[in-house]
Parts: C-alpha cells; sequence; structure tokens
C-alpha cells in the first residue's frame, strides 16, 4: 500500500474510532435514563405470600394500593405466624414505596402497623401491563437503624383488583 493512501486512511479510523466511542457513550447514557414504569401500578391489589419469618412458618394476605408513582397509599393484611393470627393497617406516617424498572423487575418496601414499625423488602416482577406483581421477600427494614436486615424468606403474588 502506498504511503500516500496510507495516510489518507488515519483520519477516516480514526473518525470511525471516535464515532464507535461516542455512540456507545450515547447508549449508556440512554440506558440511564431509561424511565421506571411505575405507571403500571395503580389502584388495589389482593396478594398472598407465604415463607419463614425467623425459622417460624408463616403466611400473609390481604390488599395494597398503588398510586402510579411510587407511593403505596393504603394497605391491610392479615397475618399468620406459626398459628397466631395477626392482622394489620398500612402505617400511613412511614413510606411504603415501589420501583418498577423499565423490564419489569423492580422493589417494594411495605409497612405494617403491626410489624412495630419493621418493613418487609421485596423484590418484584410486574407482568401482564401491571395486572400481575411476583413477590420474593428479601428482608426487613429496621425502624431502629434504618438499615436492610435478613429476616422473612417468601414468595407470593399480587393481583390487580
Amino acid at each position: 500500500m502506498s504511503r500516500f493512501r496510507r495516510a489518507s486512511m488515519r483520519p477516516a479510523i480514526i473518525s470511525f474510532a471516535v464515532l464507535l466511542f461516542a455512540s456507545s457513550l450515547l447508549a449508556q447514557d440512554a440506558k440511564s435514563r431509561t424511565p421506571h414504569k411505575n405507571h403500571l401500578l395503580h389502584g388495589s391489589y389482593s396478594f398472598v405470600v407465604h415463607g419463614t419469618f425467623f425459622d417460624q412458618p408463616y403466611a400473609a394476605s390481604g390488599v395494597l394500593t398503588f398510586d402510579g408513582s411510587g407511593t403505596i397509599t393504603d394497605g391491610s393484611a392479615t397475618f399468620v405466624v406459626n398459628g397466631s393470627v395477626v392482622s394489620a393497617d398500612l402505617m400511613l406516617d412511614q413510606s411504603s414505596t415501589y420501583l418498577v424498572n423499565s423490564d419489569g423487575s423492580g422493589t417494594m418496601r411495605v409497612f405494617f402497623a403491626a410489624s412495630a414499625g419493621f418493613g418487609l423488602k421485596f423484590a418484584t416482577a410486574v407482568t401482564n401491563n401491571g395486572q400481575q406483581i411476583y413477590l420474593n421477600a428479601t428482608g426487613l427494614r429496621s425502624p431502629f437503624t434504618f438499615e436492610d436486615t435478613i429476616g422473612p424468606t417468601a414468595t407470593g403474588e399480587a393481583s390487580q383488583q
């Protein structure tokens, strides 16, 4: 290849490399700005979960109300822990929240009055355009340390009413 031809290709190769690098940065930036899909969850959902809570069997069922923008605004549940039944309302002075990522995965923290301010933390998967939520308990939120701790293990689901 002649020296002249190699020299004329250098700017094209450099331009291609710069263009490739810039497009990868734009793709990463667009991915980080991908909107959340909290709007998929709105209205009342009935739910049921079951598992263990500090090595004790438990189950819960109830209703949660989602506002479509990341806050659970109302709810109640009945818990059965090792045979003892406890009813509870959502603690409105605590922030029960949820987040739905663009791929439908997400998180949810729910605070009930009967739990002395502890919040249940869930990994979630939203399907059927927001009509169904799959729940996997991943821990507790302590009102004393405001840190997540390991506690319950449970799975369940919620359906829009």
